[in-house]
């Protein structure tokens, strides 16, 4: 557990296990850190306390939106260009909009399925 520094705020991120680095939403009013039924060799579970809850830092007019942009700093931390991501209860829509931070679905078959980060190639935007 470390805390992750973005400009006036920090949030308490958790970083557990190695293997398939997997993001946990957790549930609301819950802190970051999954359950530890869920540790198993082979995993690297990644997860933050949303701003406001546990140690980190509040964030007025925070939307769940937000949360792709605190998942994206903290894969840039570090250094992840794939990953999966689970979610409990009031998690689900934390996790849903993480795809809209520059990531793309990755076409692996087996669940969690991973997404991998990416920029659109120059080739699929449209002229000016």
């Amino acid at each position: 557990m470390y805390g992750l520094r973005l400009g006036d705020r920090e949030l308490h991120v958790h970083d557990v296990g190695e293997g398939v680095p997997v993001f946990w939403h957790h549930g609301t009013p819950n802190l970051g850190l999954p359950p530890e039924p869920l540790f198993r060799p082979g995993v690297r579970w990644l997860s933050y306390d949303r701003p406001g809850y546990g140690t980190s830092t509040p964030l007025p007019g925070r939307s769940v939106v937000s949360a792709a942009t605190d998942i994206s700093h903290i894969a840039d931390e570090l250094g992840l260009s794939a990953f999966a991501v689970v979610s409990y209860s009031g998690g689900g829509p934390h996790a849903l909009v993480v795809p809209l931070c520059s990531v793309t679905a990755s076409p692996q078959s087996s669940p969690p399925r991973a997404w991998r980060r990416s920029t659109p190639p120059a080739s699929t935007t449209s002229p000016a």
